[in-house]
């Protein structure tokens, strides 16, 4: 038994180093060796699935060697035990590897701060709830309450309550049906005498506004790499030089205090955003700068020097523009705000990941308010045209700098 074990193991060998010699020729011929001729892709790629073969053909021939010169009964339970092992080896290792895929294979990263319900509600926009029992209620109040204020509003200034003596001294003429108007409120005053020169001013600005963004076509931003940063957005141009020329036709000189009151936000926001306490400095910043408009009346330049007095005779249209800048101080905070949670994400899922999601097209209203705008996007032209877009600027209403930005 021993000897047809020798002889087997003899055959073995002479058959893996016959396979060796052709593995040898091979390498030679890749190598070089003036024996064999320049080897071909195909050779070349025959050659490159022999290396396994010629390393596993070389252990063979060395395990067959030592059994040779050891106990064939010893050779054979060690051979064996080896092969058990390894057939362990390969189950362990195919039992790990869906685990190990598991582990690599991480789910998509979402922006913090949102929970479970939301981010599915980013995901699948929600169905329009116009049709609903809910909606169709607030239809019906509408029809009932907005002709009922009409209506009182009708019967409170008729000439026929005996009221109307009183306050008929502080009416002026009006222009429908014979009907007196009230103007005694300054802000309502100033818009209704200029409401020729603001209705013109807003056709000039649609019709401009169309005409710039046909001409600027063909460079429509499609990601935060074209607009690098302190840019403006190409759809912004035109209406932030439009609306500086309406700041300036509303407030006069005193558009100086309003662009230096933005600044300050702007330098705030800049500095301490992404800090634990930056939302206590935005609104302690804009509150007190509220607070101070109005207990200077949207300061005079005669009171910080007599020198500039003479600035003081041009307010423009809008003298008191502190009354309305209230709504300006929102969007000043939003613009913080939205600029210190777009720090935050970044510190959690990265710079190119947080513009990843910025520039995803088509995003729902509710994703568009709560998900970040690229970084290049948080500049000072685009701010100083959210403050000043010329159809919110006066009256409204207000919405986020995020979803401002999101739609231009």
């Amino acid at each position: 038994m021993f000897e047809d074990a020798a002889s087997n193991n003899d055959k073995n060998s002479n058959r893996n180093n016959s396979s060796i010699i052709n593995g040898d020729q091979a390498f030679s011929a890749v190598g070089g060796n003036p024996k064999h001729p320049a080897p071909s892709e195909q050779h070349f790629s025959q050659t490159l699935l022999l290396q396994p073969l010629h390393r596993q053909t070389t252990e063979i021939s060395t395990a067959t060697a030592t059994a040779r010169d050891s106990d064939s009964d010893s050779t054979a339970l060690d051979m064996s035990a080896v092969s058990k092992q390894q057939h362990t080896d390969q189950t362990a290792a195919a039992q790990r590897a869906p685990e190990a895929m598991a582990e690599t294979s991480s789910p998509p990263p979402v922006l913090p701060g949102t929970t479970g319900a939301s981010r599915r509600a980013m995901r699948t926009p929600s169905a329009s709830l116009f049709g609903t029992l809910e909606f169709k209620m607030y239809y019906v109040a509408y029809l009932i309450v907005v002709p009922n204020m009409v209506y009182t509003m009708y019967r409170a200034s008729s000439p026929a309550r005996d009221e109307y003596a009183e306050y008929k001294h502080e009416l002026s003429d009006g222009w429908m049906f014979g009907r007196m108007i009230d103007l005694t409120d300054g802000q309502w005053h100033t818009f209704r005498s200029n409401l020729p020169a603001f209705a013109g001013a807003m056709a000039a600005y649609v019709v401009l506004n169309g005409v710039v963004k046909a001409a600027m076509a063909g460079s429509k931003r499609a990601g935060a790499g074209r607009n690098p940063a302190g840019s403006i957005l190409p759809a912004l141009v035109f209406p932030c030089l439009f609306a500086t020329c309406f700041v300036v036709a509303l407030s006069g000189t005193s558009a100086v205090f309003i662009l230096a009151l933005a600044l300050g936000n702007y330098a705030a926001a800049k500095t301490v955003g992404g800090r634990r306490w930056a939302p206590a400095v935005f609104w302690t910043y804009n509150m007190a700068m509220l607070f101070a408009n109005e207990h200077y009346r949207g300061y005079e330049f005669g009171r910080m020097a007599a020198g500039l007095a003479w600035l003081d005779e041009w307010r423009g249209i809008l003298r008191r523009w502190d009354v309305t800048f209230n709504l300006t101080m929102l969007r000043m905070v939003s613009f913080a705000m939205d600029y210190h949670w777009r720090v935050l994400q970044e510190r959690t899922l990265g710079r190119q990941q947080v513009d990843a999601f910025a520039v995803k097209p088509q995003r729902p209203e509710k994703q568009r308010i709560e998900q970040s705008c690229a970084a290049a996007d948080y500049s000072l032209a685009n701010y100083w045209a959210y403050l000043t877009y010329p159809p919110l600027y006066l009256t409204g209403p207000i919405i986020t700098f995020n979803n401002f930005v999101s739609q231009m």
